[in-house]
């Protein structure tokens, strides 16, 4: 078993993952997020001790989710924010024509 405590993303890679996430609290949102491939952590472990550690894949994918419920974001509020982008770009495209 791992422990992270106070979690905190210090680096993000600017490569992004798509992929479909979800949360057990809130079942019905469901739906494809970017997530950053590679972040850098830093965190304590149960003696105190702090350390910094590169993360990728599916554990930063992971990492990244759970970081943000700890912020106070939730599942809901990314697919607030997702679908407003995309909103925004289709509005953006119809005043270039």
């Amino acid at each position: 078993m791992e422990y992270f405590i106070n979690p905190k993303i210090i680096w993000r890679s600017e490569v992004l993952h798509l992929g479909p996430e979800g949360d057990l609290s809130i079942e019905v949102f469901r739906d494809d997020f970017y997530r950053s491939h590679v972040i850098q952590l830093e965190y304590f472990d149960l003696n105190g001790k702090k350390l910094v550690e590169i993360v990728e894949g599916f554990t930063a994918v992971i990492l990244q989710h759970e970081i943000d419920h700890l912020s106070g974001i939730l599942i809901s509020d990314k697919i607030k924010n997702q679908k407003l982008k995309t909103f925004e770009k289709v509005d953006a495209y119809k005043e270039l024509k």
